[in-house]
């Protein structure tokens, strides 16, 4: 799962919250990792569209931890601790900086 602006694949719904779907929107994710904020917030926004479309929009950042610092390319890697509907999940991100602008991301649930 790749991309500058949606991360994550089959991103239709968007995160507001419904009865059925496991609790209230979500804020913004914690404030650490090497992302700066438009990156941090677009993959943010991703996780709980994702989730919303699992029937969950109670998801919370829990933690963002640098994995791997920047190589010689720039890619670097972090780990996404996120709440998601009372269940703790791991994503681990690598970024890569785009020769064109800008910076895409790689997401798998670890």
């Amino acid at each position: 799962m790749n991309s500058a602006s949606s991360g994550l694949n089959n991103l239709n719904s968007s995160p507001t919250a419904s009865p059925d779907s496991g609790g209230a929107p979500s804020v913004g994710p914690v404030d650490s990792g090497l992302s700066d904020p438009i990156l941090k917030t677009d993959f943010w926004v991703s996780i709980i569209k994702a989730e919303s479309q699992h029937g969950c929009a109670n998801v919370t950042s829990t933690a963002i931890d640098v994995a791997q610092q920047p190589d010689s390319s720039g890619v670097w890697v972090e780990d996404w601790s996120v709440n998601v509907c009372g269940k703790d999940t791991v994503f681990e991100v690598t970024f890569t900086p785009d020769p064109k602008g800008g910076t895409n991301y790689n997401v798998k649930q670890k």
